[in-house]
């Protein structure tokens, strides 16, 4: 009963403030996410078509590479016995009209016999392809499949990296119509410019971007350039479609914060939440107002003779239920008038205020004590096998009553009691405060009685009958 009418009194408005504020603030989390999502949706759909775009410009432009070296090896087959003149006169518009072919070499025999441009690679002229480690098993697989493929990223011994796109070379023998093996057509692609094609493409401006190679020594799919800091999710990933290579191209775009109408929605969201539960509260707070207006006295915050009534209703049917009844305690102020019209209005609010308070310490919580007068109280009072008689309780308020009021120079107050018991003394309220009255009366008789045979002090209120 303490707990509930705690709650009821202190945590119930600020709970269900906080309750509607936090409803609030849930709703617009779950616009917020769904928002969330469908912007992801039209991320990811604008990457995929980046990705796509930038995947199908750097196939045409490796597919160009390929055609080159398809060309040069269809030349070395038609002319098996090709000079170094005759190579450079034929490659060079080959380099000078592409942006990635780095340079180009043919190994006869599998040994580097020709070289473009000349000066800056004639160093390789002679490298045996057979007896270099790094060489040898691309190669061999290259024979052995017959089919052009691209090695690499590499590191060159002149600097920097490059893809080696290797062609086969076979020319048809004139005397037996067969076709022979002559040697290898490479060409070295440049990384760098590679990757600067990437990094200068219309939506790298937007989009981050990693370039995956599909690796089919080890089965695995090797990223070897990202624009991607520390951050590896990708929201698309299309592939290059090259005749032999596996190449992706994965794109997200570079948004490192919410949308503007995503933070607009969550901050009027917060707002809107704030107001309800400000409302809320404000409606509340009214109708706690009222309501204790129509059942609570105003100054002392006791309950008044409405809710008296409501409890006491509540008790006669507990009463019947548990065929046992109720004691209702009747408190008469003694002498109260004498203190508004000597020390004011002001100090005598500030007595009931002081008198309410000590009553309502007193009692135990499944009591009920309400003011039903200007200097009149009423105890309903459950029967437990722990309760106390009337006699005991109404000795126990009388000296609650009594002590001296520090804050009014040491002012003493005295009271009258009557007690009545449902349902020996009667069955209705009106009955009830009737037996306890008529006994209020003369417990107030004797009082005087007794304070008129001692000295009274001079802080207690009295007034000669």
């Amino acid at each position: 009963m303490a707990l509930l009418k705690h709650w009821n009194s202190k945590l119930r408005i600020p709970f269900f403030t906080l309750l509607t504020f936090l409803a609030g603030v849930g709703f617009t989390l779950l616009i917020h996410n769904y928002e969330s999502e469908n912007r992801n949706a039209l991320d990811r759909e604008h990457a995929e078509h980046a990705a796509e775009e930038i995947a199908t410009d750097f196939e045409r432009e490796i597919t160009n590479v390929w055609a080159f070296s398809s060309a040069l090896s269809a030349y070395v087959a038609a002319t098996p016995e090709v000079t170094q003149k005759q190579l450079s006169r034929f490659s060079s518009a080959m380099v000078e009209t592409s942006p990635f072919i780095r340079s180009l070499s043919l190994a006869k025999d599998n040994v580097i016999t020709h070289v473009y441009p000349y000066e800056e690679n004639k160093k390789a002229l002679g490298l045996d392809y057979m007896k270099n480690a790094k060489q040898k098993d691309a190669v061999e697989r290259l024979i052995r499949e017959r089919q052009p493929n691209i090695a690499g990223p590499v590191d060159l011994v002149q600097g920097g990296k490059a893809f080696i796109l290797r062609r086969p070379v076979f020319f048809t023998n004139e005397e037996n119509g067969l076709k022979t093996y002559w040697g290898i057509a490479s060409l070295l692609i440049n990384f760098s410019d590679l990757t600067n094609f990437l990094s200068n493409h219309t939506y790298a401006k937007d989009y981050e971007f990693q370039w995956h190679i599909f690796n089919p020594d080890n089965g695995k799919t090797e990223s070897i350039f990202s624009t991607l800091e520390g951050d590896t999710e990708k929201y698309s990933f299309k592939k290059v479609n090259l005749p032999s290579e596996t190449w992706y191209i994965g794109t997200k775009e570079k948004q490192t914060s919410p949308s503007s109408h995503i933070v607009i929605l969550d901050v009027t969201g917060f707002l809107i939440a704030l107001l309800i539960a400000y409302l809320v509260n404000r409606l509340l707070v009214s109708h706690k107002h009222n309501r204790d207006l129509a059942l609570y006295d105003h100054l002392t915050g006791l309950p008044n003779r409405r809710l008296l009534n409501d409890r006491f209703r509540q008790l006669v049917a507990q009463a019947k239920r548990q065929h046992i009844g109720f004691h209702l305690i009747y408190i008469d102020l003694n002498n109260f008038k004498q203190i508004n019209d000597t020390l004011g209005h002001n100090t005598g609010d500030k007595v009931l205020k002081e008198i309410a308070c000590r009553l309502e310490s007193h009692i135990r919580a499944s009591d009920t004590i309400a003011r039903i007068g200007g200097d009149e109280f009423i105890v309903l009072s459950e029967i437990t096998d722990s309760s106390p008689p009337p006699s005991d309780m109404i000795e126990k308020l009388s000296d609650v009553i009594m002590r001296p009021m520090a804050d009014l120079n040491g002012l003493i107050v005295q009271a009258s009691f009557g007690s009545a018991h449902y349902d020996t003394h009667g069955t209705t309220l009106t009955a009830l405060l009737s037996h306890a009255d008529h006994h209020m009366y003369i417990d107030k008789r004797r009082r005087k009685e007794k304070r008129a045979q001692r000295e009274i002090p001079k802080n207690v209120i009295n007034l000669k009958s």
